[in-house]
């Protein structure tokens, strides 16, 4: 991660950013913002087919769904005919952002095809003998986690600009390497800056203090300047993906078993323009593109079972083992700026790395009860140890280090419930549900930057549904929505005071000091999917 990218922590991903620490949690001084990504690839939505969807996901328990090879493969075992599917999705992410009492709205639309499959069945007719009555095969590729979002912030910002991060930062690095960077890039020896920080020095947004007849070298201040017109859109877009290989039997119409394999797969990309219109006869406005993205693979593994101890009653377990991540980012930046009517562009060097991480293990429970052939009510209880996730030290290298001491400091064990119903009458079957994700930072409304401790990051997401059965096919429509789920992203890093003592005494202040700049995001992601299926076999 450049600097830009481990200041600018938009968390919750897909459209979740974290925010101030607790007494008893810290951020390690050592972390390198890696904590911010072992938790984006952690979480996961609502999935599945429309069917499942619009039940709010539940699946522990009531399975007989190709969704059964992903949430618990056992439920393959309830399947009698082999069938196929396809899921189509269209959805929007509704954002409201408030920066320093200026409100500003967006939307980003998207849509694409987040599930489909093919199950292969020899299940036994009820004429057939033996306690084994069969099962079923599995493969299915469903989105389980969705990044999309759009955020424009836009305010006057009464305390500092973004040149003050640049100034402080510049005197923490240091004017002899600052000058040898702006050498080797003058002199074509690198085609851009290892920072931002780098980059605003060769574009003298800072320079070396001189006040009257006093200079003072090696020493940065900024423009000193306030009430600067600010401004920064964020595009989030893609997701996570799993592919399942899965298998569930049958044993007496009264045991259901199943393991499986999943293969994910992880794409996301985030672009960032900022912007200041400075009121400066010598500065104008600064424009920082900033873009971003990671790529990788993984693999995990889960097996369950259901109980059906009387016709009515179902109970499900499962378990899915770590998944281990191979991650490849990508940085690239550019720094533009219009000092004294003359437009200056500079790049960044392209930063590539690579690394790995495991996302914790995770436990779900269910119950399911029917009413006959009327319908069923269902509930499942997933529990997740965030701080369980942890990225891999290369052999004899301890750089992730402060970003696993962060790990288990600032994140918890959370419960995550979900319930759902499924009412039928003849062909036509109608469902809704409720799903709750609870907070995965530790000490509950707390959280690791500098904004107001009473955000509340934990989602809550309800689901209307719709579906036909025929005898051979069946259509589903799934309607989600996450409402009212609150963030924030901090546009940089907070400033704090920077002073210096002139030859004749005089305290020179070399940056207007404040806290974080941070916008406070509320975020409404709402899809609708429609998913056909076709029965093959007896």
């Amino acid at each position: 991660m450049n600097i830009r990218t481990s200041q600018f922590y938009f968390i919750l991903l897909s459209f979740f950013v974290f925010t101030s620490l607790a007494n008893a949690q810290q951020i390690f001084p050592n972390s390198n913002g890696y904590y911010v990504d072992a938790l984006r690839y952690s979480q996961k939505s609502i999935s599945g087919t429309s069917r499942t969807q619009g039940m709010a996901g539940v699946g522990v328990a009531t399975g007989a769904d190709i969704s059964s090879a992903q949430i618990n493969p056992a439920g393959l075992g309830l399947l009698r005919k082999g069938e196929m599917t396809i899921t189509g999705s269209l959805g929007a992410a509704n954002t409201t952002s408030n920066y320093f009492g200026s409100s500003s709205d967006d939307v980003r639309i998207f849509g694409g095809i987040p599930n489909f499959g093919f199950v292969f069945s020899n299940a036994k007719d009820d004429l057939q003998q033996g306690d084994f009555r069969g099962g079923s095969f599995a493969i299915s590729f469903s989105k389980i986690h969705n990044f999309q979002n759009q955020i424009n912030i836009n305010g006057v910002n009464p305390n500092n600009s973004i040149i003050d991060d640049f100034a402080q930062q510049g005197n923490r690095i240091g004017l002899n390497r600052l000058n040898q960077e702006s050498d080797d890039y003058a002199d074509n020896k690198v085609t851009g800056f290892p920072d931002y920080t780098s980059a605003a020095y060769y574009s003298r947004l800072i320079d070396q203090t001189q006040v009257d007849t006093f200079f003072l070298p090696n020493v940065f201040t900024s423009y000193l300047i306030n009430n600067v017109q600010q401004s920064e859109i964020i595009k989030i877009k893609n997701g996570m993906y799993q592919w399942d290989f899965a298998y569930g039997g049958n044993y007496k119409d009264k045991i259901y078993f199943g393991g499986g394999i999943g293969l994910v797969r992880i794409n996301y990309r985030r672009e960032g323009e900022y912007n200041e219109v400075i009121k400066n006869p010598e500065l104008q406005s600064i424009t920082i593109l900033d873009k971003y993205s990671a790529r990788g693979g993984g693999i995990n593994f889960k097996g369950g079972i259901i109980v059906r101890p009387i016709d009515a009653l179902r109970v499900g377990l499962n378990f899915t083992t770590p998944t281990y991540f191979s991650v490849n980012e990508v940085n690239d930046g550019t720094l533009s700026s219009v000092v004294n009517g003359s437009n200056l562009s500079v790049p960044l060097l392209q930063t590539i790395n690579n690394y790995s991480m495991f996302s914790p293990m995770t436990f779900s429970s269910g119950v399911a009860y029917f009413f006959g052939k009327h319908g069923f009510v269902s509930a499942d209880l997933e529990l997740v140890d965030y701080r369980n996730s942890r990225l891999i030290n290369s052999p004899g290298k301890n750089f992730y280090e402060g970003d696993n001491r962060t790990i288990k400091s600032i994140y918890q064990t959370t419960a995550n419930i979900k319930i759902g119903a499924e009412l039928r009458y003849e062909s036509l079957r109608f469902r809704l549900g409720y799903a709750f994700f609870g907070d995965p930072f530790a000490g509950g409304k707390q959280s690791p930057f500098a904004e107001p401790a009473s955000l509340d990051r934990s989602r809550n997401a309800f689901t209307l549904g719709f579906g036909i059965r025929q005898s051979n096919m069946y259509f589903d429509v799934a309607l989600i929505a996450y409402p009212n789920v609150k963030s924030f992203y901090q546009l940089y890093n907070s400033v704090s005071p920077d002073e210096v003592i002139a030859p004749n005494g005089e305290i020179i202040p070399l940056v207007n000091a404040g806290p974080a700049p941070v916008a406070e995001i509320k975020n409404t992601l709402t899809t609708f999917n429609f998913t056909i299926g076709t029965y093959f076999g007896r």
